[in-house]
């Protein structure tokens, strides 16, 4: 397990005559690249929600992110040092209309507690957006405070895009590349205004078809996106599932991510796979393991 910095303080090398200001590290001593510097495993989580995600949301901010040190990363020790981190669904697709847009933001204040919590343990905070009818950039805009921290990451989660016409949960959502480049942009502007290392664009996929035109997707040098297999099932399903969503033919390849449900996963007596299967069955290793 990598060293957890208890301060929450951030680093950032000396500057030399008129040479610009180095890029803050991701916590002390982490420095300022995530991948492929580290292997993340995160855990899934939001307050008032442990009906629904379980573990990540039981018990305090602090609880949770001791759950996800204790627990899980330890399991991932191996050929390259883990990254802790909390993935926090900061807003979360509803089937209220709360003003058209059918999706409800968690506060600042929660927000901070998860961060502080994060921040204690040496890990990073990842912000999930499930949008409902909401645009993605209202969503984005909203967390740009929190964006502006170097251990606070995103993730957004197509399946909660849906059309107008129809409820979250109806129907599978959807995103685009240009959808995806927009915030990958606004996010790289952010990073370099405020000098600040590699952050994350998790982009959840249950199917090829909610991203058809993943080779659109522009590299960014300060936002390293993710493609995170997002299945239920058994482990056979799941495997099938994470080999269509990296067949070559799909175009640009991507760092992969793999997301085990402790409840969805295991139901009708299948057991939820272990680490060395998920290392060993999986071709690319996914640098980004998350659980719910």
């Amino acid at each position: 397990m990598i060293a957890a910095s208890s301060t929450g303080l951030f680093s950032s090398k000396k500057q030399t005559g008129s040479a610009a200001p180095a890029a803050k590290e991701i916590h002390q001593g982490l420095g300022t690249t995530i991948l492929p510097t580290y292997r993340v495993v995160a855990l899934v989580g939001a307050p008032g929600q442990d009906a629904v995600l379980g573990r990540g949301s039981i018990g305090t901010p602090t609880e949770a992110v001791r759950y996800l040190n204790d627990e899980l990363v330890p399991l991932y020790a191996g050929d390259k040092p883990v990254l802790p981190a909390f993935m926090l669904i900061a807003t979360l697709a509803t089937t209220a209309s709360n003003n058209g847009r059918y999706s409800t933001r968690i506060s600042d204040s929660q927000i901070q507690s998860y961060l502080t919590a994060a921040r204690n343990s040496g890990s990073v905070l990842i912000l999930d957006i499930q949008p409902g009818h909401s645009p993605w950039m209202d969503e984005v805009r909203s967390y740009t405070k929190w964006l502006r921290e170097p251990d606070v990451s995103l993730a957004i989660d197509p399946e909660w895009n849906v059309p107008k016409d129809k409820l979250p949960g109806d129907v599978y959502g959807t995103t685009s590349a240009a959808q995806i480049n927009e915030i990958s942009a606004y996010m790289q502007r952010i990073i370099d205004e405020e000098k600040l290392p590699q952050k994350l664009l998790v982009v959840h996929e249950l199917t090829p078809g909610q991203l058809t035109d993943q080779s659109e997707i522009v590299d960014r040098p300060g936002v390293a996106t993710v493609l995170n297999v997002d299945g239920v099932g058994s482990m056979d399903a799941k495997v099938a599932t994470y080999v269509t969503l990296t067949n070559p033919t799909r175009g640009k390849q991507f760092p992969m991510g793999f997301k085990l449900f402790f409840d969805d996963d295991t139901k009708n007596g299948a057991a939820l796979m272990t680490p060395d299967e998920v290392m060993n069955s999986l071709v690319p290793r996914p640098d980004f393991v998350v659980y719910e």
